[in-house]
């Protein structure tokens, strides 16, 4: 369960030899060698001396060496403490489109840890703000703006998302392959309302002054499929990220140099648990090879 690197330090120790090690891995010696060598750049410290017709630790290596073992067996007793018991996870959402990717995350985490079991809880985003304060989720997924003004709550952002205008097929700026703030003036504006979460809505409205730019708000609505609706029939423009835009029916157009901006991202007590720490990693490792 190691990171590869420092598994393949501990095994070179072990074996007393990199050549060694390599034939427990079926690798050549001097793949191992290659990572040892990445691993020593990673951490700026010399691990061995290689002078010598075989590999010896350097002082600072045997201080890693000692650390390696004692991060080695924690992470064995973690694994032994949750596969003789049930633990479970408690997750909370907002129907985002990247929440399509938190089911490959939790597939790739049972993979590890089979007894984790996960409870996914649905609602808006300011009731995914106040489950994870009042302690009925241990996670949440979802935008900066639910959880930023919390002090209690810390979170790790996942993925930046494209600001676009979204219009109806047929508006006169559907044409446009993207957009200046200039042309956000003087629209109609649908947008979600203060029900959906006060933190968006409050940073909604100050993107716009930053922006400056009073917005001509016509209609306010509690969900983002009425929101869809009401654009894709021209009763106005709304203001989104474009990975959530169904582009059959409407027109996303991205935005230059506005002060709009939505971060997907995962938040957490200060006192996560080691098992919720290890699927943060895990959510975050994900999002990177996106």
């Amino acid at each position: 369960m190691l990171e590869r690197k420092i598994q393949y330090f501990i095994d070179v120790v072990q074996e007393g030899s990199f050549s060694s090690a390599a034939k427990k891995y079926l690798l050549s010696q001097s793949a191992i060698s290659q990572q040892i060598t990445q691993l020593e750049n990673e951490i700026g410290v010399i691990l061995f001396d290689r002078s010598g017709y075989k590999p010896k630790l350097t002082n600072q290596g045997k201080v890693f060496y000692e650390g390696c073992l004692k991060l080695q067996r924690e992470t064995n007793e973690l694994l032994e403490t949750i596969q003789q018991e049930n633990i479970k996870i408690r997750i909370g959402l907002t129907q985002l489109e990247q929440n399509k990717h938190l089911i490959k995350i939790i597939n790739q985490f049972k993979n590890h840890y089979k007894n984790v079991e996960f409870d996914l809880i649905e609602g808006t985003f300011e009731e995914t703000n106040t489950n994870l304060l009042q302690g009925k989720t241990d996670l949440a997924f979802g935008l900066e703006s639910d959880f930023k003004s919390d002090e209690r709550i810390e979170y790790k952002p996942l993925f930046h998302y494209t600001m676009c205008l979204m219009c109806s097929l047929n508006n006169p700026l559907a044409s446009k392959n993207e957009i200046c703030v200039e042309d956000l003036k003087n629209q109609n504006y649908i947008c979600l309302s203060k029900k959906m979460g006060r933190n968006f809505y409050k940073d909604f409205i100050q993107a716009f002054k930053l922006d400056g730019i009073k917005p001509k708000i016509i209609k306010e609505v509690d969900t983002f499929e009425q929101l869809t609706i009401d654009v894709s029939l021209d009763k106005g423009v709304a203001l989104v990220s474009k990975e959530v835009v169904n582009e059959n029916i409407a027109k996303a157009i991205p935005i230059i140099n506005t002060h709009h901006h939505n971060d997907y991202v995962i938040a957490y007590h200060k006192d996560y648990s080691e098992i919720e720490q290890r699927f943060i990693k895990e959510a975050i490792r994900y999002f990177e090879t996106l």
